[in-house]
């Protein structure tokens, strides 16, 4: 049997859904100064970007098909988007005749980069927040964190 509760909490999903959407792009989208600029400094692409970074953080090695999947892109993007960083010397093969892929020094100093835009973008965000907008995020962040 369904509550008033759940029901409630069912009716409010979509408007919920909705209203973090909106808010991760409020977020995303007026505060992306620093990380276009480390971008367009490194001439590169979101794709680029998403593939140094998934081989950053990705404890192993990957296979192009292997970061495709990770990423949900489609694997010819993929691997055109590797044959550009590998050409660039940002990746390269783990050993000559292996296919698995991982970062060369100047590629994690992109990462590193490209990070720290990031990182400053966040706090543009959060320091132009007022009191009752920081106190909002503080409550949303902590339900996050209960999940």
């Amino acid at each position: 049997m369904t509550t008033t509760l759940d029901s409630t909490r069912m009716d409010s999903t979509p408007q919920l859904a909705a209203d973090l959407g909106h808010l991760l792009d409020r977020i995303l989208s007026g505060g992306e100064q620093d990380l276009l600029r480390v971008m367009a400094v490194h001439e590169m692409t979101p794709l680029h970007v998403r593939v140094l970074r998934e081989l950053a953080y990705c404890p192993m090695p990957l296979t192009v098909d292997e970061l495709a999947d990770r990423i949900d892109l489609d694997v010819d993007d993929v691997q055109a988007a590797t044959a550009e960083l590998r050409r660039r010397r940002l990746v390269m093969r783990r050993d000559a005749g292996t296919a698995m892929l991982v970062l060369t020094p100047d590629g994690r100093r992109i990462v590193s980069d490209v990070d720290e835009a990031h990182r400053a973008d966040l706090s543009a965000y959060v320091g132009d927040l007022d009191r009752t907008g920081r106190r909002r995020l503080e409550a949303a962040l902590s339900l996050l964190d209960e999940r």
